[in-house]
């Protein structure tokens, strides 16, 4: 019903990297010579084989890369690397911060993320992109995801079968719910549920977390298959669209199988495929500007 990875993965980035406890330039060269220099080389990639912006040419979108992506999933790259720069100044606040502090952050940026629900009573009342002039507008945004994952990394370091049942179930019902209010009763407006800064996003992202905490104490013996994986995971987001566009897609079009087979089939080979290229590419000379690694 929604689809929360990129905000998974701030949440997931603010668990590891706040607070930062390195000097800021060491932090800005570590993480942005791992993400610059691939999200430049693979936008250049995109642009060679025809993939990039129709309405702009090669060289119109090469100027606007610094503002604008060459392709709709990179958002999530320029959304990273603003973070990236906010992390050693929040840091100095989550490290002196207590738990109470850290929640009237959270509470604010949740109730934040409810606001787009006035558009059900007035179309177009509330843009979920925020405001220059609304007085809350400062507590809204990405930047939650990783308050949030720092939160729950530092305070919920234990999580009880019945707190995982309890995700587990929620995830389901809520889901549920969301097909009902969209699908059936057409309450929900195209495109909320995909919101990342709506509420959904934040229930899924939370319960999700929540479900890796616990699951994480029972997979010890398959941790170097899940990290193996991780290593290579930036390299199959920059590269799973050129996949899926030349080989994926014309091959399983082919097959010409009904969706229930097909969209399957199509994402387990495309993640194949993707970590095989991947993996290849590390083996090249000064591969971690490619890949990232």
């Amino acid at each position: 019903m929604a689809s929360p990875s990129s905000e998974l993965f701030m949440t997931i980035s603010g668990a590891i990297l706040l607070p930062v406890r390195i000097p800021d330039k060491e932090f800005f060269r570590k993480r942005f010579s791992k993400v610059l220099f691939p999200l430049l080389i693979w936008s250049l990639v995109y642009l060679c084989a025809g993939l990039g912006p129709q309405n702009r040419t090669a060289v119109e979108a090469l100027l606007k890369l610094p503002f604008t992506p060459v392709l709709d999933v990179f958002w999530f790259m320029y959304v990273i690397c603003g973070l990236y720069l906010f992390a050693p100044i929040i840091s100095k606040w989550i490290l002196y911060e207590d738990r109470n502090s850290m929640r009237f952050y959270l509470g604010i940026w949740a109730f934040v993320s409810f606001l787009p629900l006035l558009n059900l009573i007035s179309p177009g009342l509330y843009d979920s992109q925020g405001s220059y002039y609304f007085v809350l507008n400062n507590f809204g945004g990405f930047l939650g995801y990783m308050i949030l994952g720092t939160y729950l990394k530092r305070y919920q370091t234990s999580v009880s079968k019945s707190k995982f049942l309890k995700c587990c179930a929620s995830v389901v019902l809520f889901s549920a719910l969301l097909f009902l209010l969209r699908a059936c009763f057409h309450v929900l407006p195209p495109g909320f549920i995909y919101d990342n800064l709506c509420f959904i996003s934040i229930v899924y992202v939370y319960t999700i977390f929540t479900i890796i905490q616990y699951a994480s104490r029972f997979i010890t013996r398959i941790q170097g298959v899940f990290t193996e994986l991780s290593k290579h995971s930036f390299g199959i987001y920059l590269s799973h669209i050129l996949i899926i566009h030349f080989v994926t897609q014309p091959f399983v079009s082919f097959l010409q199988l009904p969706p229930y087979a097909a969209i399957p089939l199509m994402a387990v080979m495309t993640y194949l495929c993707c970590y095989i290229t991947i993996k290849l590419l590390t083996f090249l000379p000064k591969s971690k500007y490619i890949v990232g690694i």
